[in-house]
């Protein structure tokens, strides 16, 4: 059963439909800042995926599940985890799978009713946040997507028919929709610069980039068929997390 869940991160707060409730995966891309993950609260559930488990620590928030293979997290952090009485999936090193494909895996088996929400994921290697989106939206055996975001990035995936309405209280510099199936159609933004109206986007030629939101700093993403990302970024010149 879907519900409207009130996605409220500092600086946004996004209204979606989802179902269930949300997982939190901390991952290890770019950290977070600790204030940003501590103001977190939309989430029923926060599991650390190997090198997510040091923002946790900087955080001093303790997740339900740690998973990895612990190749590129301190051995301290496992040890406070351990510490913390946090359940640990640890694996071989020598695997097929990433440590996320694994995390999506446990996460479909354990927590079928839930929807995830990552962090800990831009930045860095662009084959590692590639193996990640791409695992996220098109892995069968993981939970459905509803975005990721950082104090600097953000994303909600809308898999048609559906809609977001975003309240932004500090101005992005750029939004943009992102087609992440082969044709999106019916799209629609309203609320920026350059709306779109019943649009068909094509994941070959990615052209609705960079748009500006306008000044009444809501915006609402409509999608009647496909799978789309709608971006946004506050990039370093933002207001840092030191606010929050």
């Amino acid at each position: 059963m879907s519900v409207i869940k009130k996605i409220k991160l500092p600086y946004v707060d996004i209204d979606i439909e989802c179902t269930g409730k949300i997982l939190l995966m901390v991952i290890g891309g770019r950290k977070p800042e600790p204030s940003w993950l501590k103001s977190l609260s939309f989430f029923d559930e926060i599991w650390a995926v190997d090198m997510g488990i040091e923002t946790c620590r900087e955080a001093c928030v303790i997740p339900k599940m740690l998973i990895g293979d612990g190749d590129s997290s301190s051995p301290e952090a496992w040890e406070w985890a351990v510490e913390k009485n946090v359940p640990v999936r640890k694996f071989n090193k020598d695997k097929d799978l990433t440590d996320f494909q694994l995390a999506l895996k446990i996460a479909k088996e354990e927590r079928s009713d839930y929807s995830l929400f990552l962090t800990g994921c831009f930045g860095g290697r662009f084959d590692h946040m590639w193996s990640t989106a791409i695992s996220m939206l098109h892995t069968e055996q993981a939970p459905p997507p509803i975005g990721m975001a950082d104090g600097r990035e953000g994303m909600i995936f809308l898999k048609g028919p559906a809609l977001a309405d975003f309240k932004f209280t500090d101005r992005p510099e750029a939004v943009s929709v992102i087609p992440f199936s082969e044709r999106c159609s019916g799209v629609s933004l309203s609320g920026v610069r350059w709306p779109l109206c019943r649009a068909s986007l094509d994941y070959s030629k990615p052209y609705s980039i960079s748009n500006r939101l306008d000044e009444a700093m809501r915006m609402r993403a409509e999608i009647e068929c496909g799978l789309a990302g709608i971006y946004w970024e506050w990039g370093i010149s933002c207001r840092q997390q030191s606010c929050y």
